[in-house]
C-alpha cells in the first residue's frame, strides 16, 4: 500500500498541470489493487494487451479478406477482358464468373486463418 508520505512526494515533483491526472492515476491502481491484491494494475493491462492482440488479428484477417476480394475481382476482370472501371462491374453470365474463379486460385484465406491461429499469442476466434 502507498504511504501518504510517497503520495505527497510524487504530487510535489508532477508539474503542476499534471497533478489532477496523477492523483486519478493513483486511485485508479489503489483501486486495483484493492481489486486484485496480487498483480493490481498489472492485471488490467495484461488484459488491455491481450484485447489489442486480438483486434490486430482480426484487422489482419479483415484486410486479408479485402486482398482476396480485390483478386476475386481482378480474376473476373481478367477473364471476361472487361476494363477495371467502377461503372463495370455487371458480371456477363455467373457461370463464367465462377468456373473462373474455381479455375484461378489466386489467395487462400484459411492460410491466412491457419497463419493467425499459429501465430504467437494466436487466438482468432477466440472471446
Amino acid at each position: 500500500m502507498t504511504s501518504i508520505t510517497s503520495v505527497a512526494i510524487v504530487h510535489e515533483e508532477v508539474n503542476k498541470a499534471r497533478r489532477s491526472d496523477t492523483a486519478r492515476s493513483l486511485v485508479y491502481e489503489a483501486n486495483a489493487r484493492v481489486r486484485d491484491p496480487v498483480y493490481g494494475c498489472v492485471a488490467a493491462i495484461s488484459s488491455l494487451l491481450q484485447q489489442i492482440e486480438l483486434l490486430k488479428a482480426q484487422l489482419a484477417l479483415a484486410q486479408a479478406e479485402i486482398v482476396h476480394l480485390d483478386l476475386q475481382h481482378a480474376a473476373y476482370l481478367a477473364c471476361c477482358n472487361k476494363a477495371a472501371t467502377p461503372l463495370s462491374l455487371e458480371p456477363a453470365s455467373s457461370e463464367v464468373y465462377t468456373e473462373n474463379l474455381n479455375a484461378v486460385q489466386l489467395f487462400s484465406l484459411e492460410m491466412v486463418l491457419d497463419y493467425a491461429s499459429n501465430a504467437p499469442g494466436g487466438t482468432v476466434g477466440k472471446p
